[in-house]
């Protein structure tokens, strides 16, 4: 009896084992395309050249201007004398300063007398020591009045000195911003100074995401050419999303102001790739994928140069006839198996 109510919980079980597997899933469909060398469509950026010897010649206190000595264009030395702003106040201020040095030292001079003063008297028994210790004290402060009143009086001396406005190195005036008779407010500027031996730089706005932008680069402005290397770049990055790059120009010079055109020397393996093709592995960081032979994912680091025209200059050690996935990278990890799908 017990056998035969075994048999037909056996034979669920014998067809449950039997039954087949369920399908397994389809592999995810994939847009691919083929990576390009970027030999061509590098992007090119407007720069502005200036100086690194440019100096902004300001006047520190501010004040009426009696005198301008240079204009624009005029080559001058270190030291020589540009402009000279109204000095009588500072020369009134630099007389209060003495007088008030010479008070302070009359009145110290007598604080000391009467701290020797008390101090016999509490030697000779007559005098107390509170009084003497009162005495030190008073003698003591008129001292530290004395060095407070000095230093009041270099720092009237220095402003006097600043009312001449000295150029700080020699060069050539490039700008003239003020004229005579005008009152300055502190450190307004009244010149700009290019000085001998100063390179130039180029300031370039640029995408912010295109990050690993290559050392070498080349500006030029009408026919001439000129090689620059990236010296580096602001931190800052603009509602726009643009940075500044500052670019060091290699054998020649530029005037301050000049309009050029700067464009990134890629590398000879650098390839270009559709912009969706790079996305972030792990950790973070830029990696291509792509599909290989088996129609299987790879992946391999990349570098970012630029953007242009829809695509993405890299550095990456793809491997001969990898398609690169253009759409749907994010969804995909390495190893696995997909179908690929070219663009029509």
């Amino acid at each position: 009896m017990k056998l035969q109510m075994l048999l037909p919980t056996v034979a669920l079980l014998v067809a449950a084992c039997s039954s087949p597997a369920p399908p397994a899933a389809a592999p995810r469909v994939v847009l691919v395309a083929p990576a390009g060398m970027a030999t061509a469509g590098r992007p090119e950026f407007a720069g502005l050249a200036i100086s690194t010897g440019h100096h902004e010649i300001a006047s520190e206190d501010g004040g009426r201007i009696v005198a301008l000595l240079v204009g624009v264009g005029d080559r001058v030395r270190a030291g020589q004398l540009l402009a000279r702003i109204d000095a009588e106040p500072a020369r009134q201020a630099m007389a209060d300063a003495a007088a008030r040095l010479a008070a302070a030292r009359a009145i110290a001079a007598d604080r000391a007398g009467q701290a020797q003063r008390a101090d016999a008297l509490l030697a000779s028994g007559a005098g107390s020591a509170a009084t003497a210790e009162g005495a030190r004290a008073a003698a003591t402060a008129a001292a530290a009045d004395v060095r407070a009143a000095a230093a009041a009086l270099a720092l009237a001396r220095r402003r006097l000195a600043l009312a001449d406005v000295r150029a700080p190195a020699s060069g050539v005036i490039s700008a003239r911003l003020a004229e005579r008779s005008a009152i300055l407010a502190p450190g307004a500027r009244l010149f700009d100074l290019e000085a001998d031996g100063g390179g130039t730089e180029i300031l370039v706005a640029a995408p912010a995401g295109a990050g690993d932008w290559p050392a070498e680069w080349t500006v030029r402005t009408g026919s001439r050419h000129w090689p620059a290397r990236l010296a580096g770049h602001s931190p800052a990055i603009d509602a726009l999303g643009v940075q500044q790059l500052r670019l060091r120009l290699i054998g020649g010079r530029l005037p301050a102001g000049a309009s050029v055109r700067a464009q990134p020397q890629a590398a000879a393996l650098a390839q270009a790739v559709p912009m969706a093709a790079v996305v972030a592995g792990a950790g973070g960081r830029r990696v291509i994928r792509f599909v290989d032979a088996r129609d299987q994912v790879g992946e391999v680091p990349a570098s970012l140069i630029a953007l242009a025209d829809g695509q993405a200059i890299v550095r990456a050690a793809l491997p001969p006839g990898a398609r690169v996935i253009s759409a749907g990278a994010a969804f995909v990890h390495p190893g696995e198996r997909v179908r690929p799908r070219e663009l029509a």
